[in-house]
């Protein structure tokens, strides 16, 4: 009996043992193309686009006629920035399969990448040409034809692929855009508000609608949608920034600082804060640190009219008229449309005195702005302060026939106290 045993555990040792070298064998079977475009699937799945693309070429190597290969490697290859190669694989999409929708859409999608939207477009319809019911192809072709600012079209594109796809929340985000280029800001707020309710949690289209809120002055809504993005995305740029803008509309300026300084947290070389931050910096008197910003501001851009003009109001607070002038000067010479620098370079030397130059700049601003009754009115000013009651006179009536309120004001303006006897003036402001 003992022998038995022994001849039965060698049966079983080695019937383990085939058992082991099959399973080896089975282990060892060749992968086939269609095991490696799973492999590619579930790598791009995970953002791992460049194994992806190993996969997807062994999946090539074993069948070269897959078109679907050939198109998850160029979509892969896109997302790597590599459009020439993404190109190529997906024109041999194209070449294995004419009619492959697909193919045409990504391949639309890498021109756009590349600021090609004119040729995207051709390629977009191309898209739509094999699968009519494209709605992404319709709504990425409005935004290249948006891009190139060929408005109604772009509008003719998303309204197409809401018709396929009603609940379309991209397509209404891109229409609300469309529609406040062109002025329609109402019907682009709706146009928000759809992409908002079929899709609560996208961001970019409560942004939008922020901007557009903030343009039309209706500041307090504006911020409440931006702390509606900023609570789905906490680091979103955009959304503090024109919460801070619309905080600045509202003279707000601590709480908008706050906001502006948030934008600067996440992108320390966001230009636009810096420029809102000035702002907030002059209103609030911290005059050092405003022209600390439009220095910096200027140091990236020496052409930044909005920054000479706000370090030279902030050094004329600070009593510093030379330094002011040149920069106020500067911003004159960069744009002689900013009439606010006019207006300050000229209080500024009326401060000093020096009225004929007061008179000198203000009358240039005139020129570009001959409806500006202040303009008008501060040259009345300066004239009679120099005694010339019929120069200072003239002005006067030219600044209240533009605006009556100047006429209220002139009559407690000790200003005027040199004409204030004269005939002309009595019979003009009535007493």
């Amino acid at each position: 009996m003992k022998k038995m045993k022994k001849c039965l555990s060698l049966v079983l040792i080695v019937f383990v043992v085939m058992n082991l070298l099959t399973a080896t064998v089975f282990a060892a079977k060749p992968l086939t193309y269609k095991d490696y475009m799973k492999q590619g699937n579930t790598l791009m799945t995970q953002g791992k686009y460049q194994e992806a693309v190993q996969a997807y070429d062994k999946a090539i190597k074993l069948n070269s006629k897959y078109a679907e290969a050939y198109l998850k490697k160029g979509i892969c290859l896109d997302y790597l920035e590599k459009y020439a190669d993404a190109i190529k694989a997906l024109d041999m999409a194209i070449k294995l399969n004419v009619k492959y929708a697909e193919a045409y859409f990504y391949k639309a999608d890498v021109l756009s990448c590349q600021g090609k939207y004119a040729e995207a477009v051709k390629q977009y319809d191309l898209a739509i040409k094999y699968n009519s019911k494209y709605a992404d192809a319709y709504c990425d072709k409005g935004h290249a034809l948006f891009v190139l600012e060929k408005y109604d079209d772009a509008l003719k594109a998303f309204d197409m692929a809401i018709k396929l796809a009603p609940k379309h929340s991209v397509a209404y985000m891109n229409k609300g855009s469309v529609l406040n280029r062109l002025g329609k800001t109402e019907e682009a707020i709706a146009a928000y508000d759809k992409a908002i309710q079929y899709n609560p949690k996208y961001v970019d289209a409560y942004v939008n609608k922020s901007m557009v809120l903030h343009d039309t002055g209706k500041y307090e809504e504006a911020i409440v949608v931006c702390d509606k993005a900023i609570k789905l995305d906490p680091e979103n740029v955009d959304a503090y920034f024109y919460k801070g803008l619309s905080l600045n509309s509202l003279e707000k300026y601590e709480d908008a600082l706050t906001a502006l300084n948030r934008v600067l947290e996440l992108d320390p070389e966001h230009t636009g804060a810096y420029a809102n931050a000035v702002i907030s910096l002059y209103y609030l008197k911290s005059y050092e640190e405003a022209v600390e910003v439009a220095d910096y501001l200027i140091s990236v851009d020496s052409k930044d009219v909005f920054a000479y003009y706000y370090k030279g109001i902030s050094l004329a607070d600070m009593g510093k008229d030379a330094d002011a002038i040149a920069a106020l000067d500067k911003a004159i010479e960069l744009m002689p449309e900013v009439i606010a620098a006019y207006h300050k370079k000229g209080s500024i030397l009326y401060k000093q005195g020096k009225y004929e130059e007061a008179i000198n700049v203000l009358e240039s601003a005139l020129k570009i702005a001959p409806d500006d009754p202040t303009l008008y009115y501060n040259i009345a000013c300066s004239y009679s302060l120099l005694n010339k009651p019929k120069e200072a006179l003239e002005n006067l009536k030219k600044a209240v026939e533009l605006d009556e309120s100047f006429k209220e004001t002139a009559k407690a303006d000790k200003d005027f106290d040199n004409i204030r006897n004269t005939d002309d003036y009595k019979a003009f402001i009535g007493g």
